[in-house]
């Protein structure tokens, strides 16, 4: 039997982060400032805004490795045993490679914004579920694609929650502990000795205290000044508004639909229910105002729910017109749950 991604569900838990369009790579850089030394995957919609990504955060000291289908053999070689290696810790793709030998457990799968197609974020997660460990999904989203959201959160039937940001403090402890436990962990018998000659040298010319604060500062470009963060707390105000919106994407009003199945093909109200159900796995009592005519019948569902069931009659339409579309002319008024 061949499973339907878009009726499986997701195991790893999922979450998203409500953000400016403008802030988009900010946010991005803030949560793996928020993720230290973590492994992660990142997914760009384009191969161009891979290397616009990996080329910006190399920039910034990032360990990053990019991975397209426009690079060499060699290139992706290159990149695919520099993230398995760990010398590089994440891994910037349009989509999953297709060979994932040596593929680690990835401690953050990161979406820097949300697929065009609900099918492929799906898809992505369940085949890397498939043969690693994630722990844990998370979507960058804007006002405008919170609908997209609420889709594939009705689709999979799991949970997508809010997340928000660590305060700058919290960050620079972060980096600080992973500077700590960097030094600490370093071989100091591979240090070069021209290296510990002019250590001695700062030494004689500066105090221990002095050395190390000025080193800092020239060597993290105000990783550790919090006047270099952006403040990206949301109010309370408008965190429940956010809170809101993904529910309120899910129930925001009803659409008719037309399925082309009629009196003559011996159905009547509860039978065609019955077969919606089992074509869609949407909870029957989602179906409601049943009208059913000699060669074809109308229905009325959530906006959400028939996103999904247009989406699942198209793959099965197999190149013949699909039995399920949105209701024409006045048929096709869409109504509030309210009324």
């Amino acid at each position: 039997m061949v499973v339907d991604p878009l009726v499986t569900s997701i195991q790893t838990s999922q979450f998203y982060y409500d953000i400016h369009s403008h802030d988009r790579f900010y946010t991005l850089c803030r949560v793996l400032d928020m993720h230290v030394d973590a492994v992660v995957v990142v997914f760009c919609r384009t191969k161009k805004d891979v290397d616009h990504m990996s080329e910006k955060l190399s920039l910034l000291s990032y360990r990053v490795s990019s991975y397209h289908g426009d690079l060499s053999p060699a290139a992706r070689d290159r990149a695919w045993k520099s993230f398995v290696e760990r010398k590089t810790s994440i891994l910037i793709v349009t989509d999953i490679p297709q060979q994932l030998d040596g593929m680690p457990d990835i401690d953050l799968l990161l979406f820097s914004i949300v697929p065009q197609d609900p099918d492929s974020y799906i898809q992505r997660i369940i085949r890397l579920e498939s043969v690693i460990q994630i722990k844990e999904v998370v979507t960058l989203i804007t006002q405008n694609e919170f609908k997209k959201i609420a889709f594939i959160k009705r689709v999979t039937k799991t949970s997508i929650n809010q997340k928000f940001f660590l305060p700058p403090q919290d960050v620079i402890k972060l980096k600080q502990n992973d500077l700590l436990k960097q030094i600490k962990s370093y071989d100091v018998s591979t240090l070069d000795e021209h290296v510990t000659m002019y250590a001695k040298t700062l030494l004689a010319e500066m105090s221990p205290d002095s050395l190390v604060a000025c080193l800092l500062s020239l060597g993290f470009q105000g990783a550790f000044l919090i006047d270099q963060y952006k403040d990206l707390k949301i109010s309370s105000s408008s965190s429940e508004r956010s809170k809101k919106k993904l529910q309120s994407s899910l129930t925001e009003g009803l659409e008719r639909l037309f399925i082309a199945i009629g009196k003559a093909d011996g159905i009547n109200d509860q039978m065609l229910i019955d077969f919606l159900h089992q074509e869609t796995s949407i909870d029957k009592e989602q179906f409601s105002d049943i009208k059913i005519f000699d060669t074809f019948s109308f229905f009325v569902v959530s906006d959400v729910d028939a996103e999904i069931i247009l989406e699942i009659f198209r793959r099965k339409k197999r190149g013949k017109r699909s039995i399920v579309e949105r209701a024409k002319g006045k048929d096709a008024v869409k109504k509030s749950k309210s009324t």
